[in-house]
């Protein structure tokens, strides 16, 4: 319920292309997260389809692609992606930045920190990632104000968090 609101809103707006309009509240693999990052980018004019080679052995989706070649995801290794491997929230935030960057020139900065209670579960390489996505209001702790980095991002906290990034990018 917390997100049906704003599901139906990405809905309507496009983000939600139908062939992903299913389990929203079950974890969501890599793959489908490339899909609805990738969506966003071409609909609002960010990124296009990419002509350059597939590196990878174990996709040739091309809105996994087009994000590799965009600095916005990496491969699990330089040849494997893993596309139907699930997501954790410290990985999916991690993406949330590297595209705010994509689509703003600029990270976003910070001076405050959010501290979350399990601050020190979060990963080094993702921990500037939280605070400046947290900030921004892009994506949030859950009612006991821990982030749980480990844990998997569900479907419905990804397309929430992309509704969010269309609002906050003021066009």
């Amino acid at each position: 319920p917390w997100a049906r609101e704003c599901v139906e809103k990405a809905i309507e707006i496009g983000l939600v292309p139908p062939a992903n309009q299913i389990n929203y509240i079950g974890d969501i693999t890599r793959l489908e997260v490339c899909q609805l990052v990738d969506n966003l980018l071409k609909n609002s004019g960010y990124a296009d389809d990419s002509i350059e080679e597939d590196p990878f052995f174990d996709t040739s989706d091309e809105s996994v692609v087009t994000l590799y070649q965009l600095g916005i995801i990496a491969g699990k290794s330089e040849a494997e992606f893993a596309p139907y491997d699930f997501i954790t929230r410290a990985e999916y935030v991690k993406i949330l930045a590297n595209m705010y960057y994509h689509i703003n020139g600029h990270e976003a900065s910070s001076s405050q920190h959010v501290v979350y209670k399990d601050i020190d579960s979060i990963p080094d390489w993702a921990i500037d990632a939280v605070n400046t996505m947290s900030m921004c209001g892009i994506i949030k702790g859950n009612e006991r104000g821990e982030f749980e980095p480990q844990r998997n991002v569900t479907k419905e906290e990804v397309i929430v968090t992309l509704l969010r990034m269309c609002q906050s990018s003021h066009h």
